[in-house]
């Protein structure tokens, strides 16, 4: 297993490969909790003030590269508690909702039903380029979920 200083609070907490956060000042693993979403995550504090942070993207953070400054972090097998270095993957927003797809993390037919009634599907990229998927788009993902690689389906779409 392998530990880092975690970013902003050296000295303070490490990191571990697989997820799990060091208090250097109490010399113990911290208590990870869940988050209502079902993520572990930890409170770190420095000066008196806290601040909640996710253990999936800190190993993410800090151990893996992202050259396309992709900005979400991807749990390949779906598990949101596995967070070992070797679970984790930096995607787009569209790439994790199309993991999320054709996991079947995602209730399609509540999507297909969200996508009825609204017309499309919004999702928000980077926090600027917004991605609107069809009723249409979404039932044609769906039904090349099955046989299209992911990459396939990305440029299809251009997401």
């Amino acid at each position: 297993m392998q530990w880092k200083d975690i970013k902003d609070f050296e000295g303070i907490y490490k990191i571990s490969d697989n997820g799990m956060v060091y208090s250097c000042n109490r010399n113990r693993d911290l208590k990870e909790r869940y988050t209502t979403g079902g993520y572990i995550g930890y409170y770190l504090c420095k000066d008196g003030k806290c601040k909640n942070y996710k253990a999936h993207r800190l190993v993410a953070q800090h151990f893996i590269v992202n050259p396309n400054d992709n900005p979400v972090v991807n749990h390949k097998n779906g598990k949101k508690d596995d967070n070992r270095i070797n679970n984790l993957e930096w995607v787009t927003n569209s790439e994790n909702v199309l993991h999320a797809m054709r996991s079947g993390l995602i209730d399609m037919d509540k999507l297909r039903a969200r996508a009825s009634s609204n017309g499309a599907i919004t999702i928000i990229e980077n926090r600027k380029k917004k991605i609107i998927f069809s009723q249409q788009q979404v039932v044609s993902i769906q039904n090349e979920m099955l046989s299209t690689e992911k990459k396939d389906i990305v440029a299809k779409y251009n997401l």
